[in-house]
């Protein structure tokens, strides 16, 4: 057999092995038929902690996340595939997976929680931070290592923080606390700005962050600025004593600040009757 040869009969032995694979993902994801899905779970779970192939490996992960909160037997596997596996790609789709099944698994919230202090993938991060918010976990590791993360250098992970702060809630009140002093001290204007989106987006239950945010009226960077002044009229009536400060925005320098100023007064106005 002569070496042109060799190549194409491995490259078809290649195609043909993850032709196989790819077999296992789509006869197993949440739309297949003829197996269960208890079925398609151990399949999956078994693929993910014993196949050789990153590939096959990651989308395993990817098929028990697209199943959902059935999938919840596959928490322990996805955990310690977070945890360990050497391939970013796997580590990501296994975060993504358990913010997609939402079982709160001590486990699974875990290996989230350190993924987020400790992997070096940024974007392992990102999806551990996202799988968080999905979960809605208010642990005080959970809420410690989100504020953490709206300090990070990278605003791409506080921006991913704030978003998922946003999911947890009010409820909690160091939630508050820690989106305020990113508001105030975040280095990045961008992450700054989601801060602000998320006091709004949690409306009157972010009354304590009025102060915070008649201060951030004043942020040297106008979409900030912008965020405060709609998040402030998104609280509404709670958010009164901030009325000064939106009153002397409707002078600031940017067109969209003083239109949007004067908008949140008006709600304020109409929320107090």
């Amino acid at each position: 057999m002569n070496r042109a040869l060799c190549v194409v009969v491995v490259a078809v032995l290649m195609i043909v092995s993850l032709g196989v694979r790819q077999c296992v993902w789509h006869c197993t994801d949440a739309q297949g038929e003829g197996m269960s899905v208890e079925d398609r779970v151990r399949l999956n779970v078994q693929a993910l902690r014993d196949d050789k192939s990153v590939i096959t490996r990651a989308g395993a992960a990817k098929v028990l996340g697209d199943i959902g909160p059935d999938a919840a037997e596959g928490t322990p596997a996805l955990a310690d595939a977070l945890l360990h596996d050497k391939h970013s790609m796997v580590r990501t789709h296994a975060a993504k997976a358990l913010g997609k099944i939402r079982n709160g698994d001590e486990e699974g919230v875990h290996a989230l929680d350190e993924a987020l202090w400790t992997d070096k993938s940024t974007e392992v991060r990102k999806n551990a931070i996202w799988a968080l918010g999905e979960i809605g976990d208010r642990s005080d590791d959970t809420i410690k290592g989100l504020s953490a993360a709206l300090r990070n250098k990278d605003p791409e992970i506080g921006v991913s923080a704030a978003r998922a702060m946003s999911k947890i809630g009010s409820s909690s009140g160091s939630v508050i606390y820690y989106l305020c002093k990113a508001l105030l001290h975040a280095s990045s204007p961008r992450v700054r700005q989601e801060v602000a989106r998320t006091l709004g987006d949690l409306g009157p239950g972010a009354r304590d962050a009025t102060t915070t945010l008649a201060k951030a009226l004043e942020d040297e960077d106008a979409e900030v600025r912008l965020s405060a002044a709609e998040a402030l009229g998104k609280i509404g009536r709670e958010a009164l004593e901030a009325a000064s400060a939106l009153s002397k925005a409707t002078r600031d320098a940017d067109t969209r600040v003083r239109a949007q100023a004067k908008k949140s007064l008006m709600e304020m106005a109409r929320s107090g009757r």
